[in-house]
């Protein structure tokens, strides 16, 4: 199985998914994951700083 993960580490509700997602993959311990990060700022193209 194989999971595409979309989310974006700016976002609370991705945060507030994490204990779900943990227990998904605690059960689907076979699965691949591609983590594909997003972001809240679609005018943009620069990456965020770091600060």
């Amino acid at each position: 199985m194989r999971l595409l993960y979309v989310m974006d580490p700016m976002c609370g509700w991705c945060y507030g998914f994490q204990p779900e997602l943990e227990i998904f993959l605690e059960k689907h311990s076979l699965a691949e994951v591609d983590w594909i990060m997003g972001g809240l700022a679609p005018d943009t193209h620069q990456p965020m700083d770091e600060n």
